[in-house]
């Protein structure tokens, strides 16, 4: 994967300065690089997280989040899925992240964690 998308890992170390090994790592870590990417649906594993008393701090801003993500057309409720916690795409982001740092890194206008590695 370092060789296959060799031009984004430098675009990413230029704008960002983040090494291709910091993302790798977590990349393959995450999700063997996108291959696993988690079947539990997002929505309900939201919800559900943030109605636990443990951490509704944690996920209640996740799920509204969620919703905004509805909102521009870019997250289904029916059929996102991801991990147990929430997460989605190939490195496993929640959704308030996925709003505040998700990049457009194909330049097709969306931010698509799922499908797009770059």
């Amino acid at each position: 994967m370092a060789e296959k998308y060799d031009a984004i890992f430098d675009r990413i170390e230029a704008e960002y300065g983040v090494s291709r090994g910091v993302l790798l790592a977590f990349w393959a870590f995450e999700t063997d690089y996108g291959a696993f990417q988690g079947d539990f649906n997002t929505a309900n594993a939201l919800a559900t997280l943030s109605h636990d008393c443990r951490r509704p701090e944690l996920f209640r801003p996740q799920l509204f989040a969620a919703l905004e993500l509805f909102e521009r057309g870019a997250f289904d409720p029916a059929t996102t899925t991801g991990a147990w916690a929430g997460e989605i795409g190939m490195v496993q982001m929640l959704p308030r992240d996925i709003l505040e740092n998700g990049v457009d890194g194909d330049g097709d206008g969306a931010v698509s964690l799922k499908t797009s590695a770059p």
